[in-house]
């Protein structure tokens, strides 16, 4: 997953960023060797210290002196030894956890967006010292990427262009937001001379002066939106500097120290940039039925009591995902003033309170893709469910409480969504290759994958991956009619990334999976950091099991990667819609990506029963097929009940493989060397053997491979007595057309539109697909007339 701006990725500025020039062993005149200090530097309570050498993720050594000098022999005045903040030996770079404030540019039209933090220099002397902090938000943005902040300037190197961005030596230059007033970093600006002779850089920063105290803050903004123009990144590299006695002059066998090290924000994404989209939300004042979503005053953090205020302004993101059949609402709430601790970060312990009022009618944010209501492909915010890292027991929960709470209110003419609970400390991890954490979990059958959760870390940093801390206050919401039956469900659990398993939705178990790195940004092994608390609505136990919340609650079981639990505690509460729910918990358990479930105990074997009476057929009966043409090789799926039953399934006497099977669901692929013709499915289980007359076309041989600009071969084609199709192949979707030169063709994958003239008799589109294994809806379109529905599984 790429940041990209322009024509770069973000991992290859990055890249570009971390490529400091190694400088070869030279006298360091009157320096230390090697230099060493006791200051420290935090984010928002991600603390690490400093260390001359350390390594970037290429593994290339970082060094030099601070400010992009040389270590000259006879010019040595005013210089110091690079510091980097390094855990391990390999450097650190920090993310930010405040706030998002959207700001106005100075044209008066157009608008940024800039994630809060706030920098932290601990350990200092108490002498009196001036301490500075140089900036640059344009590092590695542009056309043409610049290696170095503008305050590491290298100038000339062998008579060829400058590698960095120009030295900011008038401090009434330095960067400013796009509003044209407000620095990146408060303090006041003023000049600094590094170097003498004919190696002086003037450089300009801000300073905090005369300070005697042994911990100085800096409040930054971090850009969010990387910029084509060169202007802004999505990182803020940072020079802080201690000068003891304020002099000016810079000495590396004192307490002076000259820092460098990086705060990154998490990626702003606009519409149409990627499947996400950001908004940040305004606070309600009154909303109409099909008004936007707006945060409810009661929102904010609170201490443990969840009635006295802690922040003095905070912010509430909304990143949607997905269409109206199934969409993601992930909200996320920060504070965009300090706490009195003098940081961003929510202290662990406080209550968070996200409550947001969404629309019952129009189109949410106006896009038409997006309809709200109660109808089918509408979204109905009143049937949501969600999974937080906020801690709440929906065992105790009540509409009332102030400190636990989760309620899913449709009682007027707005939707009204309030999670209230107890903000618990998190591990994150994010690989050394990007600057924002990417964790992404997905399940399949019973093997859960975790992408980018650092799950198989040995410690808290490693060659790929480094570990940091946070106290999240964040509500992710499903919307999907085909998750009615989980209305009102919640899972709180404090995971990096988080995901419900196939059988949560096949309704054989309340699945999940949870994941994260194994160690916290301490190195402590987190074998007592997880926790979940889990309301399982009754809708879903008296739909899928035939059961009650109190029948469950006596007779259920939890399991973790198959292995029955015996810590799971099981008692009856509320759900967000009101009624009653089965409660299951486990507090604490270890990481790294466990799959839970939550399930009926099996009963006891029992003797064998004495010969009775013919029964009822309670053998596999299915009812359906999720396809009437198929080629040899498609994956097909027939729906029913008891389909778990079957043993073996025969097609004109060829056995058919099976890849799964559920309760209510069996998927298997149809066999090769078989004549075409309409295909009778022979199933045998320990019932007997039942011959399913599906209406099931195997289809001749698919036309010669197409193959894509790129030379990627497809490998399936169009049915030949159709008129359209689609399937899905070697991360493609393809779309079909046969026989409809010259008409218009229009298509709509996962919620995306795709329109365009057919040129040919027989023609192919193409669309990389994001993510493989996933079942996607195709809707094609000839002529404005639907021709086809379908949903293809990404392959």
């Amino acid at each position: 997953m790429h940041f990209r701006k322009g024509n770069l990725s973000l991992t290859l500025i990055l890249s570009l960023v971390l490529s400091y020039i190694v400088l070869s062993p030279m006298a360091q005149a009157e320096y230390a060797s090697p230099k060493t200090s006791d200051v420290t530097v935090g984010v928002d309570g991600n603390v690490v210290g400093l260390s001359p050498s350390a390594t970037n993720q290429a593994g290339a050594n970082l060094g030099g002196a601070f400010g992009g000098g040389n270590y000259s022999n006879d010019s040595s005045a005013s210089e110091l030894t690079a510091m980097y903040t390094a855990k391990s030996g390999g450097l650190f770079y920090f993310q930010a956890q405040g706030g998002v404030e959207k700001i106005t540019c100075a044209d008066g039209e157009s608008s940024e967006y800039y994630q809060r933090a706030t920098v932290t220099l601990n350990n200092l002397p108490t002498e009196s010292k001036n301490v500075w902090a140089f900036y640059d938000p344009a590092v590695g943005s542009g056309d043409v990427v610049k290696s170095f902040p503008h305050f590491k300037d290298q100038g000339i190197v062998d008579g060829g262009s400058p590698i960095a961005n120009t030295r900011v030596s008038n401090s009434a230059n330095i960067a400013k937001l796009c509003d044209g007033s407000t620095q990146y970093v408060a303090g006041t600006p003023s000049n600094l001379v590094l170097g003498a002779g004919s190696d002086v850089r003037t450089t300009s920063g801000v300073v905090q002066d005369d300070i005697t105290s042994t911990a100085v803050n800096f409040d930054v903004y971090v850009p969010m939106d990387g910029s084509s123009n060169g202007s802004t990144s999505i990182f803020l590299a940072l020079g802080l500097l201690v000068d003891m006695g304020g002099n000016g002059t810079l000495d590396d066998t004192t307490d002076d120290v000259g820092i460098e090290t990086w705060v990154s924000s998490r990626p702003w994404w606009g519409p149409g940039e990627r499947d996400e989209t950001h908004v940040l939300l305004e606070a309600c004042s009154s909303p109409n039925a099909p008004d936007d979503p707006c945060v409810e005053a009661t929102s904010g953090v609170f201490a443990a009591n969840g009635t006295d205020r802690l922040d003095s302004g905070y912010s509430v993101v909304l990143e949607m995902v997905g269409d109206a059949d199934s969409f993601e609402a992930n909200l996320e709430l920060a504070a965009t003033s300090t706490f009195s601790s003098g940081v961003f970060g929510i202290a662990s312990g406080s209550v968070t309170k996200i409550a947001v009022s969404w629309p019952t009618t129009d189109d949410l944010f106006g896009v038409p893709a997006l309809p709200v209501g109660t109808g089918d492909s509408q979204l109905n915010f009143a049937i949501a469910s969600g999974d937080s890292p906020i801690l709440v027991n929906p065992a105790t929960t009540d509409v009332s409480s102030d400190t636990n709470r989760w309620d899913i209110d449709s009682s007027g003419d707005r939707v009204v969504t309030t999670i209230v609970g107890t903000a618990r400390a998190m591990s994150s991890a994010i690989s050394r290759a990007t600057w924002w954490p990417q964790c992404s979990v997905s399940i399949t059958g019973s093997t859960v994958t975790s992408d980018k959760c650092g799950e198989g870390m040995d410690s808290s940093v490693t060659d790929d991956y480094m570990v940091f801390s946070s106290v999240p206050a964040k509500l992710n919401l499903m919307v999907s009619a085909d998750a009615a039956a989980l209305a009102g469900g919640l899972v709180s659990t404090n995971g990096q990334g988080f995901a419900f398993g196939p059988r949560t939705f096949e309704g054989t178990a309340f699945e999940f999976a949870v994941s994260g790195p194994s160690y916290d940004f301490n190195n402590a092994a987190r074998s007592t950091d997880g926790f979940y608390y889990v309301c399982v609505p009754s809708n879903y136990l008296s739909g899928s099991f035939d059961t009650t919340p109190a029948e469950a609650a006596s007779a259920w079981q939890g399991t973790r990667d198959g292995s029955v639990v015996a810590d799971t505690s099981f008692q009856i509460g509320t759900c967000g819609d009101g009624n009653s729910g089965l409660v299951a918990s486990l507090n604490p358990f270890g990481y790294s990506s466990p799959l839970f479930a939550i399930q009926p105990t099996p009963p006891a074997a029992a003797p064998a029963p004495a010969p009775a009476a013919p029964q009822a057929y309670r053998g596999p009966a299915p009812s359906g097929i999720s396809a009437k043409i198929a080629f040899e090789g498609d994956s097909i799926t027939v729906i029913g009940r008891r389909l778990d039953l079957v043993g073996s399934l025969e097609i004109d006497g060829v056995a058919a493989s099976i890849t799964s099977k559920a309760s209510k669901a069996l998927v298997f692929t149809m066999p090769s060397s078989l004549s075409p013709g309409i295909k009778q499915l022979v199933m045998k289980s320990s019932h007997g053997i039942l011959t399913y007359y599906s209406g099931l076309q195997l289809v001749e041989k698919a036309p010669a491979p197409v193959t894509d600009s790129s030379g990627s071969e497809l490998v399936e084609a169009v049915e030949q007595l159709g008129k359209v199709n689609a399937a899905s192949f070697n991360g493609y979707i393809a779309v079909y057309a046969k026989g409809h030169k010259g008409k218009t063709l229009s298509w709509k994958i996962a919620g995306k539109w795709f329109k365009t003239t057919v040129t040919s008799d027989y023609q192919v589109f193409q669309r990389k697909t994001a993510a493989i294994g996933l079942n996607v809806k195709v809707d094609l379109y000839v002529g404005g007339k639907r021709e086809l529905s379908k949903t293809v599984l990404t392959r």
